[in-house]
């Protein structure tokens, strides 16, 4: 009757080994029951048994347990189930290798100043202000010389 109440899954189990150590600790308690007093356990127990002695890994399945409607659960459908979502959970090996992501520092740069407007974000040569002042047209100094013969 102990075993029953006190067995939790051990880290080399899988869910099937798992299930089927309470499952035989369960038909013994339920034959027990049997004898002594006239009845058997309900199938209730055993579910429950089985989903409080889940891993932390399995916490998302037992929410989805919950919605399944009463008269759908079964021992056979919780168990198969829980092979289902043992095969998709990343299983824990021994030569298991480790990604590591390393991310630089980001520097910013520090806040420049336009030297023509004074305004911070931009520099004098992309700033609108300078663009929008008229151009100055200039004169051009040229110079040519005379008297030399041409070679």
């Amino acid at each position: 009757m102990e075993k029953f109440f006190r067995s939790d899954k051990e880290l080399e189990d899988d869910i099937l080994i798992h299930t089927g150590k309470l499952q035989r600790n369960f038909s013994e308690l339920n034959a027990e029951v049997r004898r002594a007093a006239k009845t058997t356990l309900p199938d209730i127990l055993l579910k429950s048994r089985i989903i409080s002695t889940l891993p932390s890994k399995y916490f998302e399945f037992k929410g989805v347990w919950e919605s399944v409607p009463i008269e759908e659960r079964s021992v056979n459908k919780l168990i198969e189930r829980l092979r289902l979502i043992e095969m998709r959970l990343p299983s824990k090996s021994s030569d298991s290798t480790a990604l590591v992501a390393i991310r630089k520092k980001i520097f910013k740069k520090p806040e420049r100043k336009c030297y023509v407007c004074r305004k911070p974000g931009h520099l004098a040569k992309d700033c609108w202000k300078k663009e929008s002042k008229p151009k100055v047209e200039g004169d051009a100094f040229v110079c040519t010389v005379e008297g030399v013969p041409k070679s």
